[in-house]
């Protein structure tokens, strides 16, 4: 398909050269799929920004192709490239992306990238647009204290499970009733809902892994319809907060371990895993997971991470496992494409 079909003439397909366009792959070549997201339209300009990196590193392009039918907001490019240019030839196409304030991954081109079958989800500033316990601090009338230490740790400055036994510690005598207070003022990230319907929809497992209270986790897991919720459990005294939390802490390996255990009670390969967050005490969980997505994520997390979403919507997580707009209509599910995070 040329580029002219998708994007109109003042993008042509010459764009490419005819050499680097093939449909076979050469030994000791990598077939990827390249995949650009914007929460608006994808235009000519950055399509040809990446047909020169391409080019520049003897890229083969075997298709062109875009995910949604109304607007020009994901592009899917099969891409055949030699083993040992793609590090540099990722970070090229990383830079076009940055340019042009859009997303983009590269993993290998197949069916695997649409066989996964685990999704753990983050739940503060990921399901949902809060940090809960500075909500709770607030409620406290501690948030001062309370929210330089979260935002330390959840840039990695901090241990976590020092850094959380030191904020609960600081909600010590609070009223039990600030839980249904935050509780009833959760705002879910735009597109969650959604997202998580069309996965539920398709078979995948889904679980909420969070470094913050199960009384929250759970309503999240009930609103979403997700299988799993794991949290850290607080402790009180008659009607107030004790000011500590009772068994595991949810850390960082916690996590990781989480989503392994999950993995294997339900007989799922460790590749067929998705795990997506934003702060540090899910770095180890992204690492673990076949996929790892920072999604609107702190910088040391942005760095480390293998693919990166940042955009309002959630929904727009689905084109890097290869979920078309064509797919959620097929799965008579179009509404979600009319619900779902209008203009991103």
């Amino acid at each position: 398909a040329s580029i002219e079909v998708f994007f109109g003439p003042k993008c042509q397909a010459s764009a490419f050269s005819e050499a680097n366009v093939c449909y076979s792959v050469p030994a000791q070549w990598s077939d990827i799929a390249l995949t650009s997201i914007a929460s608006g339209s994808i235009d000519a300009e950055y399509i040809k920004g990446i047909a020169t990196v391409i080019d520049n590193y003897g890229g083969k392009l075997v298709n062109l192709q875009r995910l949604t039918d109304e607007s020009i907001k994901c592009v899917d490019m099969r891409v055949l490239m030699d083993t040992t240019k793609l590090p540099a030839f990722k970070s090229a196409t990383m830079e076009v992306a940055r340019q042009f304030k859009i997303d983009v991954g590269t993993q290998p081109w197949g069916a695997q990238r649409r066989n996964k079958q685990l999704v753990c989800f983050d739940m503060d500033n990921t399901l949902i647009q809060m940090e809960v316990i500075d909500e709770l601090a607030r409620e406290a009338g501690v948030e001062d204290k309370v929210v330089s230490i979260t935002e330390a740790a959840m840039r990695g400055e901090l241990d976590f499970d020092e850094s959380l036994r030191q904020r609960v510690g600081a909600l010590k005598g609070a009223p039990r009733s600030i839980i249904d207070t935050v509780k009833s003022r959760l705002v879910f990230t735009e597109g969650a809902k959604e997202l998580c319907a069309l996965l539920k929809r398709m078979g995948y497992k889904l679980a909420v892994l969070s470094g913050g209270f199960m009384e929250l986790a759970t309503h999240v897991q009930q609103t979403l319809g997700l299988d799993y919720a794991f949290a850290n459990t607080l402790a009180y005294d008659g009607d107030s907060l004790a000011g500590n939390v009772v068994g595991q802490i949810v850390n960082a390996q916690r996590k990781a371990d989480l989503l392994c255990t999950i993995a294997q009670n339900n007989s799922i390969p460790l590749d067929q895993t998705v795990a997506i967050g934003d702060g540090a005490n899910d770095l180890v969980m992204l690492s673990m997971a076949g996929m790892g997505i920072a999604w609107n994520a702190k910088p040391k997390v942005q760095a480390q991470a293998e693919f990166r979403v940042n955009q309002p919507c959630m929904m727009n997580i689905r084109f890097l496992l290869g979920i078309s707009d064509e797919d959620v209509k097929a799965l008579n599910m179009e509404e979600l494409l009319t619900t779902a995070c209008l203009g991103h």
